[in-house]
């Protein structure tokens, strides 16, 4: 009995692995840069620090919902853009695993949203300033 349970547990915890999970995490890794120098950068309404065209801000953004970058300088018009998203391939090798079932369908999807990513890796936020 105990030896049944402890190859279910185990069979249990292979089932919620998920190959995007793993290899990419539930979080994405993006560069900021501004045509303004000493633009505050603000992520979904939160101030997340400066940057500008040589100074890139580096942050981490989660998979999971709408994310927004708005540049903020005064004397500028603010520049916004959205992050748009794109299937991560990972999240295919899933359906090896347990035909997709489980790993793609329930920890991708709905447990972490690890089956996108984001499309690019550098974002430039565009500001109109007076001179």
């Amino acid at each position: 009995m105990r030896i049944c349970r402890t190859v279910l547990l185990l069979v249990l915890s292979f089932q919620l692995i998920s190959c995007a999970t793993i290899l990419h995490g539930s979080t994405d890794q993006i560069e900021i840069l501004s045509t303004a120098p000493d633009t505050e950068i603000y992520i979904n309404d939160v101030y997340r620090g400066i940057a500008g065209p040589e100074q890139p801000l580096e942050v981490t953004i989660p998979k999971r919902g709408r994310v927004t970058f708005v540049g903020k300088k005064a004397s500028c018009r603010e520049g916004e853009t959205v992050v748009r998203r794109s299937v991560d391939p990972a999240t295919f090798l899933g359906i090896l695993i347990d035909g997709g079932l489980f790993s793609i369908l329930l920890v991708d999807i709905v447990g972490t949203n690890a089956f996108v990513r984001a499309e690019q890796s550098s974002y430039l936020l565009e500001l109109e300033c007076k001179t």
